[in-house]
């Protein structure tokens, strides 16, 4: 039972296109260069205040990310042979080829470094 809610009362509506002014819906969704290249240097920022030992250990988990990721889609790509032997080598391929973007989205969703990555944030808050 959600609280403060009884039989008689309703859940708010949403409001219809036509009643929602023109200003409410004007949604920012992208951010200027200026205010990305100064959130950019902030980053550097906070990255150059951190410990090295941190950096360190966020360094070698992307690489096991990436060396895991590398490995899954040559395991995988090794058993699609039969794909490729059958006519259908464009479907092996692509099987093959989503496998490995899985180990970047590991990466960013663990907050791990490379070392391309840093280099460019780095470069810009100097």
């Amino acid at each position: 039972r959600i609280e403060g809610l009884t039989e008689s009362s309703t859940l708010p509506r949403r409001p219809s296109r036509s009643s929602v002014s023109s200003e409410a819906m004007d949604v920012k969704v992208f951010n200027a260069p200026k205010q990305i290249f100064t959130a950019l240097g902030n980053t550097a920022a906070v990255k150059a205040k951190s410990k090295t030992s941190d950096l360190l250990i966020a360094g070698f988990l992307a690489g096991a990310y990436i060396s895991f990721g590398s490995a899954l889609q040559m395991t995988v790509a090794s058993n699609l042979m039969g794909l490729k032997a059958m006519g259908m080598a464009g479907l092996a391929t692509l099987i093959s080829a989503s496998i490995f973007p899985v180990c970047f989205i590991i990466h960013v969703l663990a907050g791990s470094e490379l070392w391309t990555g840093n280099c460019a944030v780095m470069t810009s808050g100097a």
